[in-house]
């Protein structure tokens, strides 16, 4: 075997190696077995305590061996026992193979081991039950050996506990089981109202987890909806603010139970809406009339007619009347007058006042 010195490439001056424990483990296969050879002595794992070892090494080193693996029938030699992570099954309850053990294989967690019983036995011994549940019943306080056993058995949920009421608005009604509820309730924080007011209308309704109901509502507005519309949405003109008004919540929107209206329109209660005003109703197409300008009429009507030359407007009678003069007094029926006709085979004579009637001369 090739030298220490020439494995590591340098010198080697002095090695001060200190153990101290109760090697009480085995290990599972030969190649874990490392026997220490040192001044002239052979130490295995067994259950010695190794105080120290001293071993001085000059640039002769000695070679390290590795001894033999000695055969079973030699009782004089222990072995020590190492259990490695991968070794999953020699290390189950601590029952490291081989451990202080004259046999070196020890077991090999084949599959002839029930490592499971083993675990079931540890968890008996320390107090846990193995048995199964009873209908109705789930295990409680699983045992950390094996996960069939448990302290005690709890009442399972009830079938209909498979809600957790998690929401943002909610809660469970009842008892929970495993944070499980078989109802949920609301605690409607988002509902302001607890009644419909008038002039508004509902737009969302919630019942809390008492039983009593909160509401959303929202400005009752002519035309929107299926409300009695109690405000109008009165657009450019703008509303009456002293008339009452409504700001929706949710859009910030105000609203008027009377809007202002455009010239010569005014607010009509009835039709709840801008009609021409009710002194608009004259057309001012009589004989004496004058139409005024066109921003003086609503709807083709006018609130009061321009009059010929010798006629004024008269108020309580509606219409022009003469002013007083000559001409105004003169009969103008043109009938009464004798033009009576509207058409003569002869000679005819118009009557001044409404030349659509003649008198017939001939």
């Amino acid at each position: 075997m090739m030298g220490l010195r020439q494995i590591l490439g340098v010198s080697v001056s002095l090695a001060v190696i200190c153990l101290a424990g109760d090697v009480s483990a085995g290990v599972t296969s030969s190649t874990s077995q490392n026997l220490i050879h040192s001044s002239n002595q052979i130490f295995y794992g067994g259950s010695a305590r190794l105080l120290s070892v001293y071993t001085h090494m000059t640039d002769a080193v000695r070679d390290i061996h590795l001894l033999p693996q000695p055969s079973p029938q030699d009782t004089s030699v222990r072995h020590a026992s190492v259990c490695f992570i991968t070794d999953a099954g020699n290390c189950v309850d601590g029952d490291y193979a081989g451990a202080g053990t004259d046999n070196p294989g020890g077991s090999s967690g084949g599959p002839g081991d029930d490592w499971e019983l083993d675990g079931k036995e540890r968890c008996e011994a320390e107090g846990y039950s193995c048995e199964p549940c009873e209908d109705g019943k789930k295990p409680s306080g699983t045992c950390p050996y094996s996960s069939s056993c448990h302290i005690t058995c709890v009442n399972a949920c009830p079938a209909e506990n498979t809600l957790a009421c998690t929401g943002a608005d909610e809660q469970g009604v009842g008892e929970s089981c495993d944070g499980l509820y078989a109802s949920c309730c609301k605690l409607c924080t988002d509902y302001p109202y607890d009644e419909i007011k008038p002039g508004y209308v509902m737009t969302d309704s919630c019942k809390d987890c008492d039983g009593n109901m909160h509401y959303k509502l929202k400005c009752d507005v002519w035309g929107q909806g299926s409300g009695m519309g109690t405000y109008f949405d009165c657009g450019e003109y703008g509303g009456e603010s002293g008339s009452g008004t409504c700001t929706d919540e949710e859009t910030g929107e105000t609203y008027y139970k009377e809007c202002k209206c455009p010239l010569n329109q005014e607010w009509n209660a009835t039709s709840k809406e801008c009609k021409c005003s009710t002194s608009f109703k004259y057309d001012c197409a009589g004989t004496n009339d004058v139409k005024p300008a066109e921003d003086q009429s609503c709807d083709g009507k006018y609130s009061k007619c321009e009059c010929q030359n010798g006629f004024e407007w008269d108020a309580a009678s509606g219409q022009c009347l003469c002013s007083g003069t000559d001409w105004c007094q003169i009969n103008q029926d043109c009938g009464s007058l004798g033009y009576a006709q509207q058409s003569c085979s002869g000679k005819t004579l118009r009557c001044p006042f409404n030349t659509n009637y003649v008198l017939c001369v001939d």
